[in-house]
């Protein structure tokens, strides 16, 4: 349980795609959002069975060529950031391994992954070295092993019960001046305040643990991390969701550039509809 229920605020009832009621609470003392009832084993169990869909060969292709001028963006950020180019990199919630990959062949990085769903992680396997990949859970990972300079959780906190234990096992896979980089959706962001249930990432089951700026930055000091940079960025109110399915809002190219402007305002703020942190352990 991520809050006391005495020390949280109700917020909104929704019904998942199989009509069954969620009720979203907020906790006072570190602004996390979570819903009632929790997700069970089994059904965390099957939504990363579901996962492996995601790897299909055509989807999978699609990403891999995709994704590589965003990932070469994000790994020169990195570099910028941690200030060496010489990195050992451990992604958890690897998925099918592209991260991993292009950070690997576009910068030279030693990378490794850590994957609960094992469909996923063959396609990994495929793209870098297999032993180098770890299916499971994060604690049982035989390289926590403190030799790490930088840590990603790219959209995975969010999906995880248990928050708290996972940024632990993080702080220990760093090496004394390691960095973690951790994105995830903002619930304290415009478009969950004004959607609500029908922003795209209000999911129950799948986003479990909804964080802010504040709840961000209150986890990952609590795990022991120093030196936080905390922020929001970016705006997707026009992505909404309707039982499993994720839309987009048709609009006119004024509207859409105007958006777009608003957008970047609010990566200025806390408002912002993504968040993205960077924590040093020291």
């Amino acid at each position: 349980m991520k809050c006391n229920h005495d020390y949280s605020s109700f917020l909104f009832s929704t019904n998942d795609f199989e009509s069954k009621t969620y009720e979203f609470r907020k906790c006072r003392a570190s602004g996390l959002i979570y819903h009632l009832p929790p997700a069970t084993e089994e059904q965390l169990e099957q939504h990363y069975n579901n996962y492996g869909l995601y790897s299909k060969e055509e989807y999978f292709q699609r990403e891999l060529n995709l994704r590589k001028v965003q990932i070469e963006k994000l790994g020169r950020q990195l570099i910028k950031k941690l200030g060496s180019k010489n990195l050992k990199v451990l992604e958890i919630g690897s998925a099918n391994g592209i991260l991993l990959y292009w950070l690997q062949e576009l910068f030279e990085f030693e990378v490794y992954g850590i994957e609960l769903d094992p469909i996923s992680s063959e396609y990994a396997k495929q793209l870098i070295e297999p032993d180098h990949i770890f299916v499971g859970h994060t604690e049982n990972a035989p390289f926590i092993d403190g030799s790490f300079d930088l840590v990603i959780m790219n959209q995975v906190i969010e999906h995880l019960p248990d928050p708290t234990m996972v940024l632990h096992s993080a702080k220990k896979a760093l090496k004394l001046k390691g960095v973690l980089y951790v994105t995830t959706p903002n619930f304290g962001g415009i478009s969950f305040r004004f959607l609500k249930d029908k922003w795209k990432n209000t999911c129950p089951n799948d986003h479990i643990s909804m964080f802010s700026v504040k709840s961000l930055h209150h986890y990952l000091h609590d795990a022991g991390f120093k030196n936080l940079i905390v922020r929001s960025v970016g705006l997707s109110i026009t992505s909404r969701r309707k039982g499993k399915a994720e839309y987009k809002v048709s609009l006119p190219k004024a509207l859409n550039l105007v958006l777009r402007i608003i957008g970047k305002f609010l990566g200025l703020t806390k408002f912002g509809d993504g968040l993205y942190a960077y924590a040093w352990k020291e």
